[in-house]
Order: structure tokens, then C-alpha cells, then sequence
């Protein structure tokens, strides 16, 4: 009966010290709830970080698209200045020319746009659409 006692006792002063609230299951879930916040801070703020990295990749490829539309452009109103001084089936020909030129010029702005405006699926798709469509222009442009 010594024994019992003793192991009755030894029992309720552990209940006591350990408490219900700091169980061993609560320490852990607890410690597991810290690490899973923690996780989702960082995967939130990597997200942040890659759509901010994406953006400016965006930018800088709308940018530097635009930069060689630009140049084109140039091109463009030397071919536009010829026409003024063309006659006849030489300047229909031109005409004809320098609106197959508009309308390539057009669907390379038309398609910039609609890179700015993408998720990120479709964005590649565009980006090399766009190159396809410069390097296109740059080829009528030179006649080819």
C-alpha cells in the first residue's frame, strides 16, 4: 500500500507541475503552428519577390522591343519620303508597300500591349511572337 500511495502521489505532482495547458501535443502543435506561419511568410514574400522580378523583366523587354520599333520607324518615313517623289505604278507600288508596313507595325504594337496585359503562360508565347514579327518587319522593310 506504501508503493501505491507513493506512485499516486509521484502521479499527481506530475499532473501538477506539467499543467493541461503545456502537454507535450500543445508544445508541439505550437511549435508547429510558429513554423508553419513562418513558412508561409516566406513563400508570400518569394512570391512578392518573383512577381516584382517578372515585372521588370517585362518592362525592360517592352522597353527594348519598343526601342527597335523605333529604329524601324525610321526606316519607315525614309521608305515614306521615296513616295513623295514617285509617280504612277512606281507609287501604287509604294502605297501598297508602305500599308503592308503599317499594318506590321500595328499588329507589333497591338501584341506589345497585349505582353504588358499577360499572365505569365501566355506572355512567352507573345514575347516570341513579337521577335517573329520585328524581325518580319525589319525583312519588308529591306525588301525582302
Amino acid at each position: 500500500m506504501n508503493r501505491s500511495n507513493l506512485l499516486i502521489l509521484s502521479a499527481g505532482v506530475l499532473f501538477t507541475i506539467i499543467g493541461c495547458d503545456a502537454s507535450p501535443f500543445r508544445m508541439y502543435s505550437a511549435r508547429t503552428d510558429e513554423h508553419f506561419e513562418k513558412a508561409k511568410k516566406d513563400i508570400h514574400e518569394a512570391a512578392n519577390s518573383t512577381a516584382e522580378a517578372l515585372s521588370s523583366v517585362r518592362v525592360d523587354y517592352v522597353n527594348e522591343s519598343q526601342a527597335k520599333l523605333n529604329a524601324l520607324d525610321k526606316q519607315y518615313l525614309a521608305i515614306k519620303e521615296q513616295g513623295k517623289n514617285a509617280t504612277g505604278e512606281a507609287k501604287a507600288e509604294l502605297y501598297k508597300r508602305l500599308q503592308n508596313l503599317q499594318e506590321r507595325r500595328d499588329g507589333i504594337r497591338e501584341r506589345l500591349d497585349d505582353y504588358r496585359k499577360s499572365n505569365d503562360k501566355a506572355a512567352e508565347n507573345l514575347r516570341t511572337g513579337i521577335e517573329a514579327a520585328l524581325v518580319d518587319y525589319q525583312n519588308a522593310l529591306a525588301g525582302k
